[in-house]
């Protein structure tokens, strides 16, 4: 008896597999782009962390040679240039339509070591943040840049960049004028009993 060795048909997929295989990956990219997209924003928070302290580096390393009156806010970005060689190091990378990125405390200049823990930089749309005083000449509200999650990085004296809310920073409080804002050099100045300062 013979035996006929006749090859099966190939199977090919069929429409509805190949629907289900495509509505599969489909579902399966939807869940991967949110994903994707924090991935993306926590890379851009950490670059303008390490944006900010290269710029407290060098303001570390400036302040122990240059005059004072060189370390006021608004000559600082001219101070540090030399130190900082990139001018992308001033731009946040969520700022991406605003001409400052940057604000430095306007009470810089007489911080001292003691103040390690005082914010001298931060997310901000001015050069400039005229916060230390009650009430602050800036409008906190307006000038506040919450760029990252609704966070503003800020750089400490002491080096340290932190994501604070603007709310928890915010200068019109007064308990957040003596935490974060005003340099202990100020507080002779401080009227009784209030946290307005006497002399500006």
């Amino acid at each position: 008896m013979e035996r006929s060795w006749r090859r099966a048909p190939a199977r090919a997929f069929t429409l509805v597999e190949l629907l289900i295989v495509v509505a599969v990956i489909g579902v399966l990219v939807a869940l991967l782009m949110p994903v994707l997209g924090m991935a993306r924003e926590s890379a851009r928070v950490t670059q303008c962390q390490n944006q900010l302290r290269q710029i407290g580096l060098a303001l570390t390393k400036t302040a122990a040679t240059a005059p004072p009156e060189r370390l006021k806010p608004a000559s600082l970005t001219q101070t540090l240039a030399p130190v900082l060689d990139d001018p992308r190091i001033w731009a946040c990378p969520n700022a991406t339509a605003e001409p400052v990125s940057f604000g430095f405390n306007v009470r810089t200049y007489r911080m001292q070591s003691s103040d390690a823990l005082k914010i001298v930089s931060l997310d901000y749309r001015k050069a400039v943040a005229d916060v230390v005083g009650h009430p602050p000449v800036d409008d906190w509200a307006v000038q506040s840049a919450p760029r990252h999650r609704g966070t503003c990085n800020a750089l400490r004296l002491g080096g340290a960049v932190t994501a604070q809310a603007a709310d928890a920073i915010d200068p019109n409080v007064c308990l957040n004028q003596d935490l974060f804002w005003r340099p202990q050099l100020d507080n002779v100045y401080l009227v009784a009993g209030s946290c307005e300062l006497a002399v500006h």
